[in-house]
């Protein structure tokens, strides 16, 4: 038994900087966010947004603010260690099941696969009765919080370059270059050096094993489709039809919701992503993927369409009974995060017999958000519908017990929430809360002060199935950057060209009609840093604020470089690719 948690101490702090972020004195939000979870903490996406709230500028981090982030992120003590484990122990037996120790471990923090989850079972369940008791459950937290700097601590050379505040990079590494060119488009992809696009080599190793056997029959091989064609009458197949939204995120990136399904029997499947006339010019593609086995969450590459921009992305692919997954995805060459404010700002309340209420240009917004929040064009909003929401506004899910609340005390039907109880929840918020709360929601659902939509885009996705109701529980999830980002790493290394640069790392060079990524994997011991370099491209727009554009690549791990997509559709282009690693 122990009365407190110890958290990182300075020396972990400080190791935890040095790997991450070197001899930088700052750093970006990822950065920093890698180096606390290098610390094994967790903080929620409400938490970072609260801590980085009101920094303008991108690059600002600092190891103060590492310290900073650290101390303010919650330690339990025995008596939070006792509420939370009678909240897990949902049946109050006074041990944790498998099952509440999956939800624990797999919806908290960075989220553990099923085969985690049974590492940690084995690991904790001393008297082998499989489950964990209360002492059990405060050993297991106690391990993972003072042992978190276990086993991911750097070599010695490393620790001793703490005094002098130096970390030693690997030697300089040859140049590597690579030329392409044509009279077509491209279109590039997300990258983050959060866990999402930087892997272990044998997370890897899992996750690029590409398209199981016996599960998946992709139509084409290798997993991109390189040309898809509608069956010849699709009015004879199942097709359903659902909302989705492509948003502008942190670091360049695009976020979108994920929509998952099960399918019953053998079919084929046509999934195609329809942008907006106005949007046209905004480049598409979209992933499917596959859970291989019902105890992991683990999501195989199934097959991808090519980038798109003037035409829908489409995929056709045979698929067997299993769980799948389709993430639309959009490079972020062409949407971005706002710069600046309009000048002008709507007004987004009135007074009605001395109390606030909506205004008619908060209305006719929320009443857009809805719609495009209804996937399924039901009329109302399923639990799984808001929490795409709230994972927008508050980075977190929402509990039993409020939508429990909401459902019984706002307008409602058959358990879903209705339109007009949907704007109750926005007239209470506004009347107890202020409209400063309201435009930051609804700035975190791509609107301006103005309530323009300039950095979110409506997407339609149609489904069609070759059978009659084969394809089952279909609901939209958040949408996880990590996830997508992974899938798109997997896709380039699948099906890149690869080039070593150097006795340590690999480069890849994907390509297809409309888009060509870059990739470099770090095979050494040693932390790499590599500048990407298509400054000498004609008619190239990357994904990147600029054409030189550093990453750094910790050991065993991969991460993706540029996207580039051509400026003008109508002219030659051509990319030109340097590395240069440090």
């Amino acid at each position: 038994h122990t009365d407190h948690i110890v958290m990182p101490t300075e020396r972990e702090v400080r190791i935890a900087w040095l790997v991450v972020c070197g001899n930088e004195r700052k750093v970006s939000r990822i950065q920093l966010l890698d180096a606390v979870h290098f610390l094994g903490c967790n903080p929620t996406k409400k938490a970072m947004n609260d801590f980085c709230k009101g920094r303008k500028v991108e690059q600002e981090y600092t190891l103060n603010d590492l310290r900073e982030l650290v101390a303010q992120l919650p330690a339990f003590d025995a008596h939070k260690l006792a509420d939370a484990f009678k909240l897990l122990d949902e049946d109050g037996d006074g041990a944790l099941t498998r099952k509440e120790l999956q939800s624990m471990l797999m919806n908290f923090g960075e989220r553990m696969t099923t085969n985690e989850v049974d590492r940690v079972l084995t690991e904790f369940d001393q008297n082998g009765d499989g489950q964990i008791d209360y002492k059990e459950f405060v050993d297991m937290i106690v391990h993972m919080s003072e042992g978190t700097m276990r086993g991911v601590v750097p070599p010695d050379h490393v620790l001793d370059s703490l005094d002098g505040g130096v970390l030693p990079l690997a030697s300089p590494l040859p140049r590597a270059e690579t030329e392409l060119g044509g009279t077509g488009p491209l279109a590039r992809s997300p990258h983050s050096q959060s866990p999402a696009t930087t892997q272990t080599k044998a997370q890897r190793e899992r996750q690029l094993k590409g398209p199981g056997t016996g599960s998946v029959r992709s139509l084409v091989e290798p997993t991109e489709v390189q040309e898809t064609h509608a069956p010849p009458d699709l009015s004879t197949w199942d097709c359903d039809r659902y909302h989705g939204t492509f948003q502008a995120s942190e670091d360049n990136t695009v976020v979108s919701e994920h929509f998952q399904f099960t399918v019953t029997e053998p079919c084929e499947l046509f999934i195609a992503v329809r942008m907006p006339k106005r949007t046209r010019d905004m480049d598409a593609a979209v992933y499917l993927m596959c859970q291989e086995d019902d105890d992991d969450d683990d999501l195989d590459l199934v097959a991808f369409s090519q980038t798109h921009r003037n035409k829908d992305p489409c995929l056709r692919v045979a698929v067997d009974p299993g769980a799948y997954t389709i993430m639309p995805f959009s490079t972020g060459c062409s949407l971005r995060k706002r710069t600046r404010q309009p000048r002008t700002t709507a007004k987004l309340s009135k007074m009605v017999r001395g109390e606030p209420q909506l205004s008619e240009p908060a209305i006719a917004t929320l009443q857009e958000v809805f719609r495009r929040l209804d996937v399924d064009e039901h009329g109302s909003l399923d639990r799984a519908e808001y929490d795409v929401l709230l994972a927008r506004t508050d980075g977190e899910a929402c509990d039993d017990e409020t939508w429990h609340f909401m459902i019984e005390n706002l307008d409602s039907h058959q358990g879903k929430l209705t339109e007009r109880g949907f704007l109750q929840i926005y007239e209470q918020i506004l009347q107890t809360e202020g409209e400063d709360v309201l435009y930051s929601n609804f700035e975190s659902l791509g609107y301006n002060r103005n309530l323009e939509l300039d950095e979110a885009e409506p997407f339609t996705l149609f489904v069609f199935s070759s059978k009659a109701g084969v394809v089952r529980n279909f609901h939209p999830t958040a949408g996880s950057e990590d996830a997508t980002a992974l899938a798109v790493l997997q896709s380039i290394i699948n099906n890149g060209k690869k080039e070593m640069v150097g006795p340590s790392l690999e480069f890849f060079t994907y390509r297809s009609d409309l888009r060509v990524s870059f990739a470099l994997e770090n095979l050494g011991n040693f932390p790499a840093t590599a500048v990407f370099d298509i400054s000498h491209s004609r008619n190239a727009l990357s994904n990147r604020d600029g054409p030189v554009f550093e990453i750094k690549v910790l050991p065993g791990m991969a991460a993706i470089g540029h996207h580039v997509v051509p400026r003008d559709l109508s002219a030659p282009w051509n990319v030109k690719c340097s590395v240069q690693t440090r």
